[in-house]
């Protein structure tokens, strides 16, 4: 299967919300578990909707941007939208305790539920970001995921996109220098499921911080 270029699948909705200030990071299950619940909590306030709860798990970062990223579902409030189901992308910045979020189109199915959340990686051109994603509606064993780079998150800029063939389940998406340029790549890790667990890695370049090329040199089948 080869990569194809992929429209962005988010839509900027230009809310925000600021409650007190909490430390970026946390140093045990309780003290992770309060920053998880009031992620939600701002999440929920962000985003405007209804009855608001949190879709998979949260992506949390041990990192200077201090952000936590999760997927919320609630419903509309706004009188056309009749109370119809919506899902968002939603990142909070811990430091500041204040939240962004943008319309996540996927389908917003319980099946989804089940499938990891999106991870999000905070480049350090700053607000840029690269959001990974299994695609909404397939099995969790085997589909295809999307790679998609934005100049700003925040407000949906969208930059570039990949969407790459999965024989597993997303698990893990880091920047590593992986070629010795002393620029890292984007390293997203799918493990199979049965007892193999085998991985796959896929290694991708950002170019200029506009372009998203995948690198089979780099990249490691099972």
């Amino acid at each position: 299967m080869t990569a194809h270029a992929l429209r962005p699948a988010l839509i900027p909705v230009f809310l925000a919300a600021s409650l007190a200030g909490q430390p970026a990071l946390a140093s045990s299950p309780a003290a992770w578990q309060q920053q998880q619940d009031k992620a939600l909590r701002l999440c929920a306030q962000a985003s405007g909707l209804t009855q608001t709860e949190q879709v998979g798990t949260p992506m949390q970062f041990d990192d200077r941007s201090g952000q936590t990223a999760l997927l919320v579902r609630g419903n509309a409030t706004q009188p056309h939208m009749k109370g119809a189901s919506v899902s968002m992308l939603c990142l909070v910045d811990r430091r500041s305790s204040q939240a962004s979020v943008v319309e996540w189109t996927g389908s917003p199915s319980p099946a989804d539920a089940a499938a990891p959340a999106p991870i999000v990686v905070p480049l350090a051109a700053a607000p840029a970001a690269v959001v990974v994603a299994q695609e909404p509606g397939e099995p969790a064993s085997i589909g295809s995921y999307s790679v998609r780079l934005y100049r700003d998150l925040s407000v949906g800029d969208y930059a570039d996109g990949l969407i790459r063939p999965r024989d597993g389940e997303l698990r893990q998406a880091e920047l590593k220098d992986l070629d010795g340029d002393g620029q890292p790549e984007l390293a997203v890790t799918l493990v199979t499921a049965g007892s193999g667990n085998y991985q796959t890695l896929d290694v991708y370049k950002i170019e200029d911080g506009k372009r998203l090329r995948w690198l089979p040199q780099l990249s490691k089948q099972p």
